[in-house]
């Protein structure tokens, strides 16, 4: 089965229950030479 077929339940939140702290240009190291760029919702 492809990732796109599996039943997932995907959801875009624009507002939050509660504060949060929102960290951009995250880099995630992968491997030798290889970043993952992320944005990071975290609970205050």
């Amino acid at each position: 089965m492809k990732p796109s077929e599996k039943d997932v339940n995907r959801r875009i939140r624009s507002e939050f229950p509660y504060k949060v702290e929102k960290s951009t240009q995250v880099s995630i190291a992968v491997d030798d030479n290889i970043q993952l760029a992320a944005t990071i919702w975290m609970p205050r």
